[in-house]
């Protein structure tokens, strides 16, 4: 009798377990007719999976499972696990927050969970349609295979010059958005409607790192803002060289108001290679991100030849810069000058500093045949270690 009553519990454990695995399909492959899921057959993502190395075996099998359901449009999700506490559940949606850019339409924080001795449950909430989904995720990568596409045909091969341009071309296309909605903070926001939040810019240039296979993670914490206050903020951490450093564009998307006739937008580069002890003072970061490698400085002027402790050694490069922002109308260059004296110096004495920049710009302009009048009209510091914005207009 005893034998009998064994048989029939592990045929109702066997029955459970099947059970809550066919509550997601094993094959995601996506069928557009249907709108049955997407394929997670993906192999552009080389930190895919990172935070989920640091997870007990219960705690992954979870992760996978919201993945596939999340993948497939499915709004419940189940694992014949038991005992994951309420900080391995928080840890499974803020992985996938952090590493998946592509599952845009899951509002994560609208996530309800439940577990007994059957197993854990989760809910997610779903603020679009799989078929809204899928002409967002064509558009974005419609616009990505044409960045991919300028890139192989400028000959960009070396990860620094890509990292550059994907920075470049997001903080060009992309204004902070004014209205936050769902979509402000996904990829679609940055790269499809042209307006995003922090957590847009940064999944959006998350998931162009990895179409490009270069090592990256998104951060997350709070920083200070425009009025000293502390919020929520996101940005980006690539690996160049071998070494892991942070980019920010969000804030090297900036709006100046020093010209007369209104604002002018920069693409500044003040944030792209800044170290932790850097941006110590005025951000943090979530205890989930120091999971991630240590991030050094790697700045952008080094490499340009815009940084030095002398003037002399950067106004070539700078005006040539100044040149190549140039639009008719406004333009504008970057520097590092590390000096203190140096630094007084090229801002206090305008021919001996900026005007000299400036008049070897105009040189490069005139013989081109492009308008060739600009005159500085301000600038502003964005570091303490002395990098410099100047903005100049065409006079005349």
């Amino acid at each position: 009798m005893k034998i009998i009553y064994r048989i029939i519990v592990l045929l109702i454990l066997a029955a459970i377990v099947w059970y809550t695995f066919s509550t997601y399909p094993a094959s995601l492959t996506y069928d557009i007719l249907s709108g049955v899921g997407f394929s997670d057959t993906t192999d552009i993502v080389p930190v895919e999976g990172y935070l989920r190395s640091f997870m007990d075996s219960d705690t992954a099998m979870l992760y996978d499972a919201v993945i596939a359901a999340a993948l497939n449009f499915k709004d419940t999700v189940s694992v014949p696990s038991y005992g994951l506490d309420e900080q391995q559940l928080i840890d499974v949606i803020d992985a996938i927050r952090l590493e998946r850019p592509d599952i845009f339409w899951v509002d994560w924080s609208c996530t309800a969970y439940s577990v007994s001795s059957q197993g854990t449950t989760l809910s997610l909430t779903e603020y679009m349609t799989a078929y809204e989904a899928t002409d967002y995720r064509t558009r974005v990568d419609s616009i990505v295979d044409k960045i991919i596409d300028e890139m192989q045909s400028e000959g960009i091969t070396d990860d620094f010059d890509a990292v550059c341009y994907v920075h470049d071309r997001i903080a060009a296309d992309c204004t902070y958005a004014d209205e936050v909605t769902d979509i402000t903070h996904t990829m679609v926001g940055a790269l499809v409607n042209g307006s995003a939040v922090c957590d847009g810019y940064s999944r959006a240039f998350q998931y162009i790192m990895n179409r490009l296979g270069i090592e990256n993670y998104l951060m997350i914490g709070n920083a200070d803002d425009t009025d000293g206050e502390r919020s929520d903020h996101a940005w980006n951490a690539v690996v160049l060289d071998g070494f892991c450093t942070n980019i920010d564009i969000t804030w090297d998307d900036r709006v100046s108001d020093t010209d007369s006739d209104g604002k002018i937008s920069v693409i500044s580069h003040s944030y792209f290679g800044r170290s932790d002890a850097e941006l110590a003072s005025g951000r943090t970061v979530f205890d989930i991100c120091e999971k991630y490698p240590r991030r050094v400085s790697y700045g952008w002027f080094a490499h340009k030849g815009l940084n030095g402790a002398s003037r002399e050694s950067i106004y070539t490069t700078a005006a040539q810069m100044l040149a190549d922002t140039a639009d008719g109308t406004n333009a504008y260059f970057e520097v590092q000058i590390t000096d203190p004296h140096e630094r007084e110096l090229f801002t206090s004495s305008y021919d001996a500093g900026i005007g000299d920049i400036i008049s070897r710009a105009n040189a490069i302009l005139a013989d081109d045949g492009k308008p060739s009048g600009y005159v500085g009209t301000g600038y502003f510091h964005t570091f303490d270690d002395g990098t410099l914005i100047v903005i100049c207009s065409l006079q005349g």
